[in-house]
């Protein structure tokens, strides 16, 4: 099964990542940043948590987890292809959040056309060693682009959020735990300039 067809399970973690089309950027300034966070809370909210995520001029990556099916107290018996159906719908709440947002771009740049690629990626990540890697070059992305040269710098990124939580943050203390504790955090991320190179991920 290729990397646009990957069923999104509920409980599974996922890196799921996308690209704009040909040479055009999904961000032109820190206000489409925040804009495009904003909407993926409004299209995603309550189907799944983000864990890690950065965002570049033309691409963008997430490390996520889809929540789990709650059954109804009143009715616990849920159809037999209810994963199906959540997998179909969260695939269809991404592709809403493209076109709400792509809808949005074009007609404040005056633009046509589309804007990302037509399917986007997700890959599933299930060990413990893919957790820690995949944050790693997740976070790593600025640099390995030549857009930064510091961690820190880069605002459109997870990391500075993980290392500094706000109270109550519990899928930023869920990715400290990945590492141990928020020093070995900081150390690995120090100790791994080079994850570019890793096979294991695609590169855009």
């Amino acid at each position: 099964m290729n990397k646009y067809h990957i069923p999104l399970l509920p409980g599974h973690y996922y890196h799921i990542y996308n690209h704009a089309v040909g040479n055009e950027y999904l961000f032109r300034e820190p206000q489409n940043y925040y804009f495009f966070l904003d909407r993926f809370k409004q299209f995603l909210n309550g189907w799944l948590t983000i864990y890690t995520y950065c965002l570049l001029p033309n691409h963008f990556h997430f490390l996520v987890k889809l929540n789990e099916i709650e059954s109804n107290k009143t009715n616990s018996i849920l159809p037999q292809n209810i994963e199906k159906l959540y997998s179909e719908f969260v695939s269809k709440q991404f592709n809403r959040l493209f076109k709400s947002y792509s809808q949005s771009y074009n007609k404040f740049y005056g633009r046509k056309g589309s804007l990302f690629m037509q399917n986007f990626k997700r890959i599933e990540v299930n060990t413990d060693d893919y957790f820690v890697t995949l944050v790693l070059y997740i976070h790593f992305n600025p640099i390995n682009h030549g857009i930064t040269k510091f961690l820190e710098d880069w605002e459109f990124s997870s990391y500075p959020e993980i290392l500094y939580p706000e109270p109550g943050n519990i899928s930023c203390i869920k990715v400290l735990d990945w590492f141990g504790n928020k020093e070995n955090f900081k150390k690995m991320h120090e100790r791994n300039l080079f994850l570019h190179s890793n096979e294991e991920l695609d590169h855009f």
